[in-house]
């Protein structure tokens, strides 16, 4: 595994997340595409009963937050992000959200555990956090760290990318004379040795592909279908990918993978 984020590096992923920032919450200012966005929030809402303290970690500017608190009155959120750009506009939208005595919103770095909240949380949640950290060793850091935020049975509730993942699709995108996905220059999506050690320091009672078929369609068939038309840029908003959001899953092609750790102390 690789040392430490060098500071220039840290600096220029944090930078990249306060320039997303927008005058309003917006979906957009975590990830462009809607319906994954959307289908995130859905697969998470599976594992909240409605009545835990939760904390999001890497929250972005709350639209994710927010969701969740609409669809369950009776949780309770602590937002968390190390960008002071987007915490502003969550803090902001929060003074007029009709559930604003259930949520907090606060500047944190999951890498610096003086900033955490003292409290215990039943689920903390983290959406594609980690792959921003840089290398495995602070992916592996940081679940480390945030285990102490935990009650007693508490679970951490993750949707990451998954470098096998990612290699499993473009080899399906080759199949189909489909250029290679990258990663996003500010990612480093979950290694082998990060699976690994989730495996060996939790019980993970969850490990579900659950946007394979998402994938499958959005990013082989449709690109496929465009190229075929001529098409250059494909629309994250579609209708193929609308259809796409809504069929059951199946396959393993889906980059982001829901991963539900408990500690193994509390077993």
């Amino acid at each position: 595994m690789g040392g430490m984020i060098p500071m220039n590096d840290s600096r220029k992923i944090q930078d990249f997340w306060d320039s997303r920032a927008t005058a309003e919450v917006s979906y957009k200012s975590s990830w462009e595409d809607y319906y994954m966005v959307e289908k995130e929030i859905f697969e998470i809402s599976k594992y909240i009963a409605g009545n835990e303290k939760i904390c999001d970690f890497g929250c972005n500017n709350g639209y994710g937050t927010f969701r969740l608190l609409s669809l369950f009155e009776g949780i309770e959120v602590d937002g968390i992000d190390y960008s002071e750009n987007l915490i502003k506009v969550a803090k902001e939208a929060l003074i007029s959200a009709p559930h604003a005595g259930r949520a907090r919103f606060s500047v944190g770095n999951i890498l610096d555990p003086a900033s955490y909240p003292e409290k215990k949380y039943d689920i903390i949640l983290l959406k594609r956090i980690l792959i921003n950290l840089e290398t495995p060793e602070n992916q592996i850091r940081a679940l480390s760290s945030i285990e102490k935020l935990l009650k007693t049975g508490g679970k951490i509730i993750l949707s990451e990318a998954v470098e096998e993942n990612w290699r499993r699709l473009n080899q399906l995108r080759h199949e189909f004379g489909l250029e290679e996905l990258g990663q996003p220059w500010h990612n480093c999506y979950l290694k082998k040795d990060v699976i690994d050690f989730m495996y060996t320091h939790f019980q993970v009672e969850i490990d579900d592909d659950y946007s394979s078929s998402y994938y499958l369609i959005s990013r082989v068939l449709n690109p496929w279908i465009q190229k075929l038309n001529d098409v250059k840029k494909l629309d994250y908003l579609s209708e193929i990918n609308r259809m796409a959001a809504t069929l059951p899953n199946f396959g393993d092609y889906g980059t982001q993978r829901l991963l539900i750790l408990k500690p193994r102390k509390y077993q």
